[in-house]
């Protein structure tokens, strides 16, 4: 009568579960199908944005699942935590098996062996077995690797092997993506994201933090140099938003940088991703103008930035200019409203073009005012993100790639040469064996070649 098979206890069970394929495989999707909604739906918006988005129900069911701040959910958090452990598990279990490779490596070529392994060839040398045996020792050493020699039962066994820390690749695999989780993670809870606004020409050092609701300060200045947004050729459609951004950082300019849509600015951990602009409002506008004095030619002003309604003093005179008005026309194109103004409170006003400048030659008066740009003042929006589990990410995909590498494209190789007397005559039988654990196609033309060479002994 056959002995009952001993009853699983509650560990067991669990850790067979969590060893399962299709546990793993359920995972996942379920990361997959979720990442999915997680994309569509916005996340960590206002209320009245949900609302508009999808109405007053579904926004109560996307808080009540959290699924308008998905990554941060507890659900979500939950299943890469399980994802952890089932790669831990699963990696622990199959530890054992790969280990007794290192261990205990099988270094005698038994006749069941021999039966079973596909690789292998049989012949008779007319020599000792001593001499068999320094040959093919010598053999193995010159074409694979280091040899182990075994006697056993008056029969020699020569072992090489070479790629055995191959078999960790899936280990260092599964430690990748652990990793990978882990620096996710740590974004998620202790990254920061945000919203910052910066008008043209001002300088900021606070953001709006999306994940505190309040404003957060940094310990550096950023200034907006300018902002531009540009055009394809004869179209009003946006070519590209612009912001050129100084960094300021106890008191020195120690970066500036041309921020874009696909082009960010990196600072002390965090990024900066241009996302909106528009008007400063208030009827804001600048221009960059050069004033030269008519009477010698000498430049008064160069490149000098006049805000709208800001009288500006020409140097080396009483006379003061001003900008007051802007617009931008479909035949002149943008166009600057001047006001000169003497000391005596008379004042001139007039237009100058800064597409047009040869205008000013035709204009009376003491000055040639070359307008070089003006525009409204703009101010631009970038989201703001700080991640410091971003190198912990990188680690762990720089592992996943060398782990896959050795997964997929190298192998432990395994080769046996058992010698033995051939019936007691004066011959020697000499049997040669090789296995793999993968890439068994390639291994098999590789044993051909080496097979060529070990054949070529033979009486």
């Amino acid at each position: 009568m056959c002995a009952s098979k001993k009853k699983k206890g509650l560990f067991d069970m669990v850790w067979d579960w969590l060893c399962s394929l299709k546990v793993n495989v359920i995972i996942l999707i379920s990361l997959a199908v979720t990442s999915i909604f997680g994309t569509i739906i916005p996340q960590g918006k206002d209320p009245d944005i949900y609302i508009k988005f999808a109405g007053p129900k579904w926004y109560e069911f996307f808080k009540a699942t959290q699924l308008d701040d998905m990554y941060h959910s507890y659900w979500f958090v939950a299943l890469l935590g399980l994802l952890c452990v089932t790669i831990t598990v699963c990696s622990i279990d199959k530890f054992p098996s790969v280990w007794r490779f290192f261990v205990k490596p099988k270094k005698d070529l038994d006749d069941n062996q021999v039966k079973y392994i596909d690789l292998k060839e049989t012949l008779t040398l007319k020599t000792s077995m001593q001499d068999a045996t320094d040959l093919y020792s010598t053999f193995l050493t010159k074409n694979i690797a280091d040899v182990t020699h075994t006697e056993i039962d008056g029969k020699q066994h020569l072992f090489a092997q070479s790629g055995l820390w191959t078999r960790f690749g899936v280990y260092i695999t599964h430690l990748s993506l652990i990793i990978i989780i882990v620096g996710a993670l740590v974004g998620v809870f202790w990254g920061e994201k945000g919203y910052i606004q910066i008008g043209e020409f001002t300088t900021v050092n606070s953001y709006y933090s999306q994940n505190i609701d309040d404003m957060k300060e940094l310990d550096f200045y950023l200034r907006l140099n300018g902002y531009e947004t540009t055009y394809y050729d004869n179209s009003m459609q946006p070519k590209a938003f612009i912001s050129d951004i100084t960094v300021i950082d106890n008191g020195r300019e120690v970066k500036r940088q041309l921020v874009k849509v696909n082009n960010t600015l990196q600072y002390k951990g965090y990024t900066f991703y241009q996302s909106s602009y528009g008007a400063a409002g208030n009827d804001s506008f600048y221009m960059i103008l050069d004033v030269i004095k008519k009477s010698d030619g000498t430049k008064a002003i160069s490149n000098g930035l006049v805000y709208s309604n800001e009288a500006t003093l020409i140097p080396g005179t009483a006379d003061k200019v001003t900008l007051v008005s802007y617009k931008d026309d479909k035949q002149w194109g943008p166009m600057a409203g001047l006001k000169v103004t003497k000391p005596d409170g008379t004042s001139k006003s007039f237009w100058a073009y800064p597409k047009f400048q040869g205008e000013e030659d035709k204009r009376e008066g003491d000055y040639k005012f070359l307008v070089s740009k003006v525009k409204e003042l703009q101010y631009t929006g970038m989201q703001v993100a700080n991640d410091p589990g971003v190198w912990t990410v990188y680690i762990g995909c720089g592992l996943m790639i060398i782990g896959t590498l050795i997964a997929f494209f190298m192998s432990h190789k395994r080769f046996w040469v058992r010698i033995e007397n051939d019936g007691g005559s004066n011959k020697t039988k000499v049997t040669f064996a090789a296995s793999t654990n993968k890439n068994k196609e390639t291994f098999e033309r590789e044993f051909n070649i080496i097979k060529e060479k070990f054949v070529k002994f033979e009486a």
